[in-house]
Parts: structure tokens; sequence; C-alpha cells
């Protein structure tokens, strides 16, 4: 039988394990081969003073280069994505290789804001993208701007917001959904919808907050869409092995180079 094989979509970050990284380290832990692709370079992440963004060089010869050599693909998460010219390549490529499962993670704001220069053709790019995807990861503050739900109304308690925000998305195209939440006490929980039914997934809430947790469950997500088990059941276990991981208060940098905690099949 040979190897499953996902192409990752996403920015490369020299400092940290997070973005590209953090969703190569999980895709290989779970036995499947991970082409990576830069989107952009930075030298840190956003959030970090002084960081520097470069564009990837010739990314549309280095796609190329890939298709070139492999001809199928059993996922493609795709995540960061700043560059019009860097949108219309994954654009086609995933109109290429519609075998691709897309797990598409709209990387645009949160707590109700957009980040910092977001920008129109971003939003418009992962909208085009929805009817595409196998699941889409939006948070609530992306699942508002994807729906068109004003941001005036963010409100992480108001659950008919987020019915509204799912029931829109699924008009859209989008085919399974997984709306990442905010702790409740002693859970965390996501919404996921497969568009028929709206499943609350609870996990343990760990206090501990690191830089590339949504990375991992990127990650997570995009080895469940290779392996055709977008369910309920399975994002449930992909979500309390990262509750897991986060009870390390070192961090999740220091669990990654014991692949068996990221491993969903063992």
């Amino acid at each position: 039988m040979a190897r499953k094989r996902i192409i990752i979509f996403n920015d490369l970050c020299g400092i940290g394990t997070v973005a590209l990284k953090m969703n190569l380290l999980v895709v290989m832990a779970n036995g499947i081969e991970a082409i990576s692709v830069p989107t952009t370079i930075f030298s840190a992440p956003m959030n970090y003073k002084g960081f520097v963004r470069n564009k990837m060089p010739e990314f549309e010869n280095y796609v190329d280069s890939i298709e070139n050599i492999y001809v199928n693909f059993n996922a493609a998460l795709i995540g960061f994505i700043d560059d019009v010219e860097v949108s219309k390549r994954i654009t086609d490529f995933v109109i290429k290789h519609r075998e691709s499962k897309v797990v598409l993670d709209p990387i645009m704001g949160d707590n109700g804001k957009l980040y910092s220069g977001t920008r129109l053709e971003q939003i418009e790019f992962y909208k085009s993208l929805i009817p595409h995807a196998e699941i889409i990861l939006p948070n609530l503050t992306e699942g508002m701007i994807l729906s068109g739900v004003d941001l005036s109304n963010f409100s992480v308690n108001d659950e008919n917001l987020k019915i509204e925000i799912l029931k829109k998305l699924k008009l859209m195209g989008a085919k399974n959904i997984l709306l990442k939440g905010e702790p409740d006490g002693e859970h965390f929980i996501n919404t996921f919808y497969d568009g028929k039914d709206i499943y609350k997934i609870k996990s343990k809430y760990i206090h501990n907050k690191f830089h590339g947790t949504g990375d991992l469950l990127g990650g997570m997500i995009a080895v469940l869409a290779a392996n055709d088990e977008i369910n309920e059941k399975k994002i449930s276990v992909a979500q309390n092995i990262i509750s897991e991981i986060l009870k390390n208060e070192t961090g999740v940098e220091e669990l990654l180079p014991d692949f068996k905690k990221l491993n969903m099949y063992d």
C-alpha cells in the first residue's frame, strides 16, 4: 500500500515551533509523508517585536517542481496566505488536484478583530476555497468574516451566533466546519458541523497557553482528512491529545521529540 501524502501550504517561522514547522511534525508523527510549501517566511511570529517578513521566492516554480515529481496528494492543508500570486497558484493546485482533501485554516483574526495587515484579497481567497474544502477550521472571528456576519456582533457565548455562522458557511459550500471555540469553565469547547448535525466537542481545559496549538490541531485534522476520517469521534480524539500535550508546563516544543504523543493511531 502506497504511503499517504499531505502537502502543506503555510508560513515558515525561523523562531518557534509554529505554523509550517508544527504542521510538519504532526503529519510525520502519524506516518504520513509531508510536503512543505512555505507561503511566506518570517524571522519570528508576528507578535514578536522587530520580526522580518520575506516573500517566498520563485513560489510558482517551487510548486511546479513538486507537481512534476508527485502526481497525487491525499490531503492539502492550507494556512496563512498573504500574497495574491501565491493565492492564485494555490487555487490552481486545488482545482487540478481534486483527489486531495483540502483542510482550510483561514488565518485572518481573533477576539472579534482582524489581524493587522489582513487584506480584502486574503478574505476573498479563503472564501473562494470554501466549496473545495473537505473541512474548514475558522475561529469565531474568522467564521464571522467568512460568513459576512458583522464583527460588532462578536460574542463567544452567543450560541445563536455560532449556528448562524455555520448555516451561512454551509450555504457557501462548506462540507464540514470545525468552529474553534473558547474555554468554558473546566472544558474547552469546539463546535463541529458535518452539514447535518452540530456537535459540541469538549476537552479538558488546560490553563497553559502556547503558540502553535492551532497549528497542532490543523496538522491533526489534515491527517484525519488524508485517512477519510473527518467525523466527530476522531476530532474529539485529536482535541483530547492536545489537552494531554498542554499539561506539560514547559510547552509544546518540549514534547515534540516524543512523536508518539502526537500519533492518533497508537
